[in-house]
């Protein structure tokens, strides 16, 4: 069995990942991996990214978090790997951020890091007054920030 949550949207070349992970495995054996889903679907991530955008922070030139979020295209990826697929499924879970101390969190991710460490005092701190104050409204309405996570689990030929 080989089992990858949340790691293959993140390594630098995919294919590189899946096949190593089609020689490892025996005739038969199986694979399950995730990756982040669709943006749309992520207000989680969102919550950051759009405030920087709010704020005229173009969106980051890197390949997205949820370049693979597409049930068909990590389907053929893992196609194309050897792989077949026996389920793929989306899966839209509340993320465990409850107040604004927690969200903080958030802010300390190095990607996120990266991109605020450009900016000035002033705009990291608009960008966080924005980012509370909409989660605030979501939590006022009892909506949780979200995440989808699109799961898989194939096999070897």
């Amino acid at each position: 069995t080989y089992i990858s949550p949340l790691c293959v949207h993140l390594v630098s070349e995919p294919d590189k990942m899946l096949k190593e992970a089609y020689r490892v495995l025996k005739s038969g054996g199986r694979i399950g991996l995730s990756v982040i889903g669709r943006k749309e679907k992520c207000s989680f991530l969102n919550i950051i990214t759009d405030r920087l955008q709010e704020i005229g922070v173009p969106p980051s030139k890197k390949r997205s978090l949820h370049y693979l979020g597409e049930r068909d295209k990590l389907i053929q990826l893992v196609k194309e790997n050897g792989f077949e697929v026996d389920f793929c499924w989306e899966d839209i879970s509340p993320v465990d951020v409850f107040t604004t101390e927690e969200l903080v969190y958030s802010f300390q991710w190095p990607r996120v890091q990266e991109i605020l460490d450009t900016l000035s005092q002033e705009k990291r701190e608009k960008v966080f007054q924005r980012a509370c104050e909409c989660f605030e409204a979501a939590k006022k309405e009892k909506i949780p920030l979200e995440l989808e996570i699109l799961c898989l689990v194939g096999r070897k030929k």
